[in-house]
């Protein structure tokens, strides 16, 4: 079981990763 702090850290490495890519998805294509 992983600890709050874990989740914590997971969860916002999650949003990150999503941003990134909704981001990346808008870039024209090379």
């Amino acid at each position: 079981m992983k600890t709050y702090r874990d989740l914590q850290v997971w969860q916002k490495s999650m949003t990150l990763v999503t941003e990134i890519y909704k981001v990346s998805k808008g870039f024209p294509k090379d």
